[in-house]
């Protein structure tokens, strides 16, 4: 959009993980966050301003890559000109295939700002002083030379039901088999929160190797430590797509999800999939999720499988 319009005044309306990535971008001019975003303003008074906001700017087009109809019914509210989105409620619209990568829904939609060949990649940008602070700490830990990268949680990581999760002793095992075969390549477990971070220090015990976890990241100090990475072993999650914007070659652990929809473009061919898939693939976030309880999916990806793919 920048390449196109030049002398366009930018906004990003996103939630706080969005704002992570975005904030810094020197193509982006403001950034707001929409937190509660299925409040309605009533019951909300910070999104309440947030819209008057929006209202008194005049956007001249306004795209819309949520899905939901209510976001469509937000957005229309404040958006005087043209209104670019997936259903009938906006002025210029595509329908979304749920048998096409998301993205590529997305550049479906820029269409219709003239924007035919935009960059089929994904990118984020990452400050000076993230790279720093990455460096810092590799250098306080005494890590140098070759990087694997283990990512174990996601949004639901900490529930009762985790069923994109990858077994705790999995990922042991395999930091186990890492050591063994290299015993000078670091092992870093990254993970965010309360929850996340008690499941990276099971795995970092129960491997009974010297397995590191790095400080809780920003998204955009994330992206700075993974560019360092040889290789990262992660399940489906947000971590896949950072990955790929910053070119790091993946082991990906995919179960329930829709691949198909969710999995993004790469800069690099080395990425790998595992991928046992089930005559009820996709279940994530569908009524059908309930109905499997194994998750064999995922429970059926053995460590001696994902050390071999990492070998190759």
């Amino acid at each position: 959009v920048r390449e196109t319009y030049p002398g366009a005044d930018i906004h990003l309306l996103t939630g706080r993980a969005g704002a992570d990535i975005y904030e810094n971008d020197p193509a982006i001019n403001r950034v707001y966050v929409l937190t509660h975003k299925r409040l309605p303003a009533l019951l909300n008074p910070a999104k309440a301003i947030l819209l008057a906001k929006l209202r008194k700017i005049g956007l001249t087009a306004t795209v819309d890559f949520e899905t939901n109809a209510l976001f469509a019914k937000m957005l229309k509210d404040v958006s005087p000109g043209i209104f670019i989105g997936w259903s009938g409620l906006h002025d210029r619209h595509a329908p979304f295939d749920e048998k096409a990568p998301y993205w590529k829904n997305c550049l479906n939609l820029l269409s219709h700002l003239g924007i035919r060949k935009p960059e089929q990649e994904y990118y984020i940008r990452v400050p000076k002083s993230d790279e720093e602070f990455v460096s810092g700490w590799l250098k306080k830990e005494g890590i140098a030379g070759r990087i694997i990268g283990f990512n174990a949680g996601n949004s639901r990581t900490g529930r009762k039901r985790d069923i994109r999760a990858w077994p705790v002793e999995k990922f042991a095992e395999l930091g186990r088999r890492i050591n063994e075969k290299s015993p000078k390549t670091a092992i870093i477990l990254t993970a965010r929160g309360k929850e996340e971070r008690e499941t990276a220090r099971k795995i970092a015990s129960m491997s009974g190797v010297d397995i590191k976890i790095a400080p809780e990241l920003t998204v955009q100090q994330f992206a700075a430590l993974v560019k360092r990475y040889s290789k990262l072993v992660t399940i489906d999650t947000g971590a896949v797509n950072v990955a790929a914007a910053v070119g790091t070659p993946m082991v990906v652990l995919w179960g329930p999800g829709n691949f198909e929809l969710s999995f993004p473009p790469l800069k690099e061919n080395k990425t790998k999939v595992i991928f046992h898939r089930r005559e009820c693939n996709p279940c994530y976030g569908r009524k059908n999720e309930g109905a499997c309880a194994g998750d064999s999916c995922m429970a059926d990806i053995t460590a001696d499988e994902v050390f071999s793919t990492l070998q190759s």
